[in-house]
């Protein structure tokens, strides 16, 4: 079974074939790689802060974070 932290995808769908909620597909089978690539991709993205509430937006409190890039390209299947 794959490692649960690092191929979190792959391990939920492994442990879901041995429990026999799901069949074994092999075209699922085949894009767990990608799917665990991208989940490991948004997990080191930062999420931008905004301002605190109400007040931080009407005082024009600054976001604690800077603005950041592009999140990682998803995936369409």
């Amino acid at each position: 079974m794959a490692d649960p932290v690092s191929h979190p995808v792959s391990t939920a769908y492994a442990a879901r074939v041995a429990q026999g909620l799901l069949a074994d597909d092999p075209a699922q089978r085949d894009v767990l790689p990608v799917l665990d690539r991208l989940v490991a991709a948004l997990a080191r993205h930062p999420v931008a802060s905004k301002p605190g509430g109400l007040l931080g937006r009407l005082f024009g409190a600054a976001a604690s974070s800077p603005p950041q890039g592009p999140g990682p390209r998803g995936l369409y299947l």
